[in-house]
């Protein structure tokens, strides 16, 4: 990625994109087919696409042993069992005490697990239940920057 950002902006435009494939040998690609790539990069149709696009777009499946303790964590969280997690199943388990906000009279300490929480929250429905498939959902975005299973635990 780093490589095919020529302007350092953090993202590449689809020409960005275009050159650094044919950099790596994946020439001529034809206009329909390199569109068709650009809309499965561009997750959110800006005309660039970012570090967190492109890593998405490469990522792997995850292996069973990855999704099995994604799942393990999910259930640690639930404390009542229910299958979702909610901001009352993060109280206890996550110190918000020291977010810089709360110190700062900004935020309550529950405003701020809220915003915490938002992070497994779908993003295009968030409705503050976190279900097992957005915890994993998330998870996949992070796992995909770790090379070996070993290390995810």
């Amino acid at each position: 990625f780093k490589i095919m950002d020529d302007n350092g902006s953090k993202s590449l435009t689809y020409e960005e994109f275009k050159y650094g494939l044919g950099d790596m040998g994946i020439k001529d690609i034809p206009d329909k087919d390199f569109a068709l790539l650009c809309k499965i990069f561009d997750k959110n149709n800006d005309g660039q696409i970012g570090f967190d696009e492109f890593l998405r777009a490469c990522r792997g499946k995850l292996s069973n042993k990855r999704k099995q303790f994604i799942f393990y964590a999910f259930s640690l969280l639930d404390k009542d069992s229910s299958g979702i997690l909610t901001v009352s199943d993060l109280q206890g388990r996550y110190d918000t005490s020291k977010h810089p906000d709360v110190l700062e009279g900004r935020m309550t300490e529950e405003e701020a697990l809220a915003e915490f929480a938002e992070q497994w929250d779908d993003e295009n429905a968030p409705d503050g239940k976190i279900t097992p498939a957005e915890f994993l959902e998330y998870y996949k975005d992070v796992s995909a920057s770790i090379d070996r299973d070993d290390y995810s635990e």
